[in-house]
């Protein structure tokens, strides 16, 4: 553009002295004179500024050669000559900006309730107990998933087994006078304890199993049953025949052949032992246990877990277990039973 804007004006300047030669005054040879300096002079001047633009460029290309081969120096001392995984590398100063990519948030999808964990109280006909209960809910739907239409579990269990006709003294012993009296069983020979594992089933068979109602589920497991038999020790005071009135031995006994006279001798007995006492001379029972139940779910939200468990259960053992002395000893228990539960779901 520079160029032909120069070109343009000297052929006007061209023409302007081709006009004024055709006059022959003096006045127009000095105007001739005049453009012919000038066209001299801008030639000169257009001809020095044209050079020095050249050199600024050449320099300038001078200065983005060298800058690139740089680059490409530090490059080549980076990566080892012998490596297999070369690429072609890329003028960073050079390289457009990149922009990463903006993160879709994705919400996570709901998990449905499968799990719950249960605990519980046990009152039974004859004694009482605790259990602990792990389910997960069975079914073909997963929109019904948290429903626990049908739940399979693993129960463990642990509870004590009274006789009838247990009875608690808890009167001073006329007797006895330099020893306080504690209460205690009469007759009774054995502490008689039930650890049951089972594994069972829930099946819903009324009502609908959502929160704030109450759904009616039918219950049963099996499972083996270890009886835990420990004996039951009392402390006496057992008269000695010496010459001194009332000297007695304080000492703990337990019901044998040797020992059941002063063991049912309600004049010599100060009251029942420590409950360790006995502890090392536990004896294991083998059995297998049966329950079944109805179970009445009235949780309030679906992540809890309440209701009440009424039912039977039916306990055989390999062997006759003593509990009383002079009542007849049996290896199987039935007793009715209810429970209360509560724990969680997730």
């Amino acid at each position: 553009m520079f160029l032909l804007n120069l070109i343009s004006h000297f052929l006007k300047l061209l023409n302007l002295v081709a006009m004024f030669k055709k006059k022959k005054s003096e006045k127009a040879k000095l105007v001739v004179k005049f453009v012919w300096t000038y066209l001299f002079c801008f030639f000169v001047f257009s001809t020095k500024l044209m050079a020095q633009n050249d050199a600024f460029v050449i320099s300038d290309s001078s200065l983005l050669e060298n800058e690139k081969t740089k680059s490409e120096k530090v490059e080549s001392k980076a990566i080892p000559a012998n490596s297999d995984s070369l690429k072609p590398t890329v003028n960073r100063a050079f390289s457009p900006p990149t922009f990463a990519p903006t993160a879709v948030y994705k919400p996570k999808p709901i998990r449905p309730f499968t799990q719950e964990t249960i605990y519980g109280i046990k009152l039974a006909t004859d004694g009482w107990g605790v259990m602990y209960e792990k389910g997960k809910s069975i079914f073909e739907n997963a929109k019904t998933s948290d429903k626990f239409y049908h739940v399979r579990y693993y129960q463990v269990e642990i509870q004590e087994h009274k006789n009838p006709k247990e009875h608690r003294e808890n009167y001073p012993n006329p007797y006895i006078w330099n020893a306080p009296t504690k209460p205690y069983v009469y007759g009774k020979v054995n502490n008689f304890y039930a650890l049951k594992l089972g594994y069972g089933n829930r099946k819903l068979i009324a009502g609908k199993p959502e929160p704030g109602t109450v759904s009616i589920h039918w219950s049963y497991s099996g499972g083996i049953s270890l009886g835990l038999l420990k004996p039951y020790y009392l402390d006496v005071q057992i008269p000695l025949d010496t010459f001194k009135f009332g000297e007695r031995l304080s000492t703990s006994i337990k019901y044998t052949e040797a020992t059941k006279q002063n063991f049912l001798d309600k004049s010599v007995i100060v009251g029942h032992s420590s409950w360790a006492k006995g502890i090392d001379e536990l004896s294991i029972v083998p059995g297998i246990q049966f329950k079944t139940a109805l179970h009445f779910d009235f949780a309030v939200s679906k992540d809890m877990a309440t209701s009440i468990e009424t039912g039977v259960s039916l306990e055989y053992y390999s062997k006759s277990i003593q509990i009383m002395a002079y009542q007849n000893d049996k290896n199987y228990f039935i007793s009715g039973y209810l429970a209360f539960q509560f724990g969680k779901r997730k």
